[in-house]
């Protein structure tokens, strides 16, 4: 078991066999995952990555990757360079893309099959640890899905980074770790997962490199102590630039998820749930390498975990380490092996929660190396070279190999398509709100609106606070002509972003910016961007984006209504009017489009025009109190006080707080010029209302009740009522009300009450 130091870095005599062995398990692999090649893109990160991201369709170019090194999420420049090469060669055929990353993963198990036999002489272990990786059905999620790039080709750079080090090791310069260096730096540059590689090769210095005895500075007399001490400095000091290379990741990782609101979910954990998160999580990255029933692309976080699972995988972890160092001198794979396998698992068990899920197929890519030499190395000592053993251990082997590569067979028809992967995390976790949201996309895309309605509102009921749902939904709602629920629903979905969730804010921002970005001729996606951008408080880039919606779909009646509202907020009411026209013209009957004109109409004083779009709007929607109160204030401004009050009365009705219809029938109460229509007591009981309303605090509820009080007769409450009204106006520097209410107070000096002009063209309230 001991490696030979004759063959550290180089193959054994026979170079024959390895060759063909390795050449036969890569071509293996390839066969197996080449069916990827038929796959789609997955919901999950493969559009964002890809398929939406104009600096990766358009391919490789001097402008996309520094864009993919200073702008580019994920801290993955590497990664996102690799997808550009995909699209350079393949454009978005998502069959290339899978094929690349199926290339990439054979490439590594033929590398691990390499790195493996060159450290330890021994071709059948070697072929077998390469086997189990390549073959081993979770490592589909790796393969099978084109955002996992990440995995397979750091993953090279990892292996080919361990190669080098064997010839450093060999035969020590700077110059060998100086590549050892920039292949770590690669890998880091496509996943910060490397960033404990440089521990794993003091594991390797230990078995089998033999560089250092770990055992030899706890035991022994003091000069062989000292002298162990001294070789594990040196060792250390050999890869110093590799941990502070390391460590600079780990920072900005770190910062980056900081600044992203990557790490808000671990906020609401405490350390002791990260702790018991980590145990149980353990466990089961365990369970599924023995037992890989069950696999799908996402595990719901569990923010509590059943007491049996966290004693359990705390207690294989510390039992099984325990084990391992008490028989490091006679086995010391086992050592390496799980050492490796539970150290390059801390930076993904939960301690650091960086995701919504609990554990994660892919994260077993790399530590699965590790305890697969460890099982392989263990089981290899204990059959020896009895012929007995040896033929039972090979049909085994050969059946637990034809079992990995049934189990992947099937796993692979799990990430077929959107349909696939989102059914299965369905079976396994139907209460998962994430898989219904991405259901529901997948039925979206596929023009099933109805049928993504069901999963959006699933989603919602699991789980109402979250962002995603929130835009899902907005997004539906547009697709399905609801323009002003979708409206609201962005409202809602960036409202909550406040404090530390404005960097969410952003970054949903930056998401409907991008869509529209890489799809410049659909109007959806401006108009998605439009509304983000309305609720973000950005009119005039809204206003920008619903121009390029009519552009390219010049009859949205909806579109038209919405610039119109933008236009009227910026106060360019004829520049609003035009579109609702322009609205109207396409389709007669949109009711928004009538009121709002109707309410600009009244604005002018063109009141005609603006009561036979208001009285459209409401009989199109009589439900809708904000347009019969602008028909009320339009018939009131034309003198028709009559037909204004029984709207009014119905608006009270419905909704009795609404303070407007309080102050306007009030108002017509008291002083209509119609004496029929008069009513002193009631008006003063309808101000009343409204002063405990706002509180007594707004002075236009002050000059109501002072007319009220003078229509009553009692003109000295009147004045003392109405200079109060005069000191609100002045203080909340409404200046024109102050003056009108103080032309009125001349009125009550010389007890006369206030009339309206009996058919005034403007309001004077």
């Amino acid at each position: 078991m001991q490696p030979n130091s004759d063959a550290v870095w180089k193959l054994a005599p026979a170079a024959g066999s390895p060759r063909t062995v390795a050449a036969g398990i890569g071509l293996l692999t390839l066969l197996l995952f080449a069916r990827t090649a038929w796959f789609d893109f997955a919901y999950f990160d493969d559009h964002h990555f890809v398929v939406e991201t104009r600096e990766v369709t358009t391919g490789l170019s001097w402008a996309n990757i520094a864009w993919a090194f200073t702008e580019a999420p994920y801290s993955c420049p590497l990664a996102w360079v690799s997808h550009m090469a995909d699209c350079t060669l393949f454009g978005t055929w998502a069959g290339g893309h899978h094929l690349v990353n199926t290339l990439f993963h054979s490439a590594n198990v033929v590398l691990l099959f390499v790195l493996v036999f060159r450290l330890t002489s021994r071709l059948w272990p070697a072929a077998i640890v390469a086997a189990l990786f390549g073959w081993h059905p979770t490592h589909v999620e790796s393969v099978a899905w084109i955002a996992e790039r990440r995995d397979v080709l750091s993953t090279m750079f990892w292996l080919l980074a361990m190669l080098a080090y064997l010839r450093h090791a060999a035969a020590p310069r700077w110059t060998r770790m100086g590549v050892v260096f920039v292949l770590l730096l690669l890998g880091l540059l496509v996943k910060a997962m490397l960033i404990t590689a440089p521990f794993a090769l003091l594991l390797l210095d230990a078995w089998p490199l033999r560089r250092w005895d770990p055992f030899a500075i706890l035991a022994g007399d003091r000069g062989g102590r000292v002298a162990a001490a001294k070789k594990l400095c040196h060792l250390l000091i050999e890869k110093l630039p590799l941990f502070l290379l390391a460590m600079v990741f780990v920072a900005e990782g770190y910062i980056t998820a900081s600044r992203t609101g990557g790490l808000s979910l671990a906020g609401t954990l405490s350390l002791a749930d990260r702790i018991a998160n980590s145990g149980a999580h353990f466990a089961q990255y365990l369970g599924i390498t023995f037992w890989p029933s069950g696999l799908a692309a996402f595990y719901p976080l569990n923010e509590s975990q059943p007491a049996w699972l966290v004693a359990t995988g705390a207690g294989l972890a510390v039992g099984i380490s325990i084990w391992v160092i008490a028989t490091w001198r006679t086995s010391p794979w086992l050592a390496t092996g799980w050492f490796w396998f539970v150290g390059t698992l801390v930076p993904v068990i939960g301690m650091v929660q960086g995701g919504r899920q609990s554990i994660a197929d892919r994260y077993l890519y790399v530590p699965h190396i590790g305890l697969f030499v460890a099982l392989v190395w263990e089981a290899a000592a204990r059959i020896g070279n009895e012929p007995r053993r040896l033929r039972l251990a090979s049909v085994g082997t050969a059946v637990m190999l034809a079992a990995c590569v049934v189990l992947t067979t099937v796993q692979l028809n799990h990430w077929r398509n959107d349909a696939a992967v989102f059914g299965r995390i369905l079976e396994r976790a139907p209460h998962s709100w994430l898989a219904h949201l991405g259901f529901g996309e997948t039925l979206m895309r596929a023009g099933r609106l109805d049928e993504a309605e069901l999963q959006f509102k699933e989603a919602l009921r699991l789980r109402p606070d979250q962002s995603d749902v929130w835009s899902f939904g907005a997004r539906l709602l547009l697709l399905k002509g609801r323009h002003s629920e979708s409206r609201a629903m962005f409202k809602s979905l960036f409202d909550r972003m406040t404090g530390p969730a404005v960097v969410h804010r952003e970054s949903f921002l930056r998401r409907f910016q991008n869509d529209a970005r890489m799809k410049p001729d659909s109007p959806e996606a401006h108009y998605n961007l439009a509304n983000a951008f309305g609720a973000c408080d950005r009119p005039r880039d809204a206003i920008a984006e619903l121009e390029r919606v009519l552009a390219l779909r010049p009859g949205d009646a909806s579109a038209h209504v919405d610039l119109g509202a933008l236009l009227a907020g910026q106060a360019q009411p004829d520049r609003a009017i035009g579109h609702y026209r322009a609205a109207l013209a396409g389709d007669p009957k949109h009711a928004l489009a009538h009121a709002n004109l109707g309410g600009l109409l009244s604005d002018q004083g063109k009141l005609d025009e603006a009561l036979v779009h208001l009285t459209a709007a409401h009989q199109l929607q009589p439900a809708n109190l904000a347009t019969r109160y602008n028909l009320a204030l339009a018939l009131a401004k034309r003198g028709r006080h009559a037909d204004a009050i029984p709207h009014l009365k119905a608006i009270l009705s419905a909704q009795p707080g609404h303070a407007n219809a309080l102050n306007k029938l009030a108002w017509i109460l008291a002083t209509s010029p119609d004496a029929a229509l008069r009513n002193g007591p009631e008006a003063l009981a309808l101000a009343g209302r409204l002063q405990e309303l706002t509180g007594r605090s707004q002075a236009m509820a002050f000059d109501t009740e002072a007319a009220a009080l003078a229509e009553c007769g009692r003109f000295e409450e009147a004045l003392t009522t109405a200079r109060k009204g005069i000191e609100r106006a002045t203080a909340s520097n409404a200046a024109a009300l102050a003056e009108a209410i103080t032309a009125r107070v001349r009125g009550y000096e010389a007890r006369v009450p206030f009339r309206e002009p009996a058919s005034p063209s403007t309001d004077s309230k």
